[in-house]
């Protein structure tokens, strides 16, 4: 699902250059992507 949920983005030229990455969270706690969100923008 996540891979045509990217490529639906990517067909959306107002959306694509936005699109950084797709990553999966399947087997994150919400704490966990909490953490990972919070990291990622930090950097």
């Amino acid at each position: 699902m996540k891979k045509e949920l990217e490529k639906q983005i990517l067909n959306e030229p107002v959306l694509a250059p936005k699109l950084i990455r797709v990553v999966s969270s399947d087997s994150m706690t919400e704490n966990q992507m909490v953490a990972w969100v919070k990291d990622f923008y930090h950097k």
